[in-house]
C-alpha cells in the first residue's frame, strides 16, 4: 500500500467496524435513539476470519481499508499483488493449528428504553 500513497484517513465515526469504538459517541447515538441506561464494557476475545493468511490477503482487495486504497488510488495488478501479499504476511502471526485466531477488543453495548 506504500507504493501506491496514502488516501484520507477514515472519518472517525464513519459507518464500518470502527464506527461505533468511540464509547462516548455512542452513548450519545444511543440516547439520540432514544435508549437510556447504555452500559459499554470492552469484551477481549480471538477474531476467527474463516480462511488462511493467503485468503485473508485476497480478500483484504475485496472489503476493508486496503480495498479503499487499492480503488481511490486507482492500483494495477502489481499493486493488488503487492497487498495481497502484504495483507498475507500480517495474518501469518495469526495462524494457528486451528485455523486464524487475531486478538481483539470488542465494545458490548447493552441499552433499555
Amino acid at each position: 500500500m506504500e507504493g501506491l500513497g496514502r488516501v484520507d484517513p477514515t472519518p472517525p465515526h464513519a459507518p464500518g467496524p470502527m464506527g461505533l469504538a468511540d464509547r462516548d459517541y455512542t452513548r450519545g447515538v444511543f440516547a439520540k435513539a432514544g435508549l437510556k441506561y447504555v452500559e459499554i464494557t470492552p469484551v477481549t476475545m480471538d477474531l476467527t476470519p474463516p480462511g488462511s493468511a493467503q485468503w485473508m490477503g485476497q480478500f483484504s482487495l475485496v472489503l476493508g481499508p486496503a480495498s479503499r486504497i487499492f480503488s481511490d488510488l486507482e492500483g494495477t495488478d502489481d499493486d493488488a499483488a503487492a497487498i495481497a501479499a502484504g495483507v498475507e504476511e500480517q495474518f501469518r502471526a495469526y495462524e494457528t493449528e486451528n485455523g486464524l485466531r487475531v486478538p481483539a477488543v470488542l465494545n458490548r453495548i447493552e441499552a433499555r428504553l
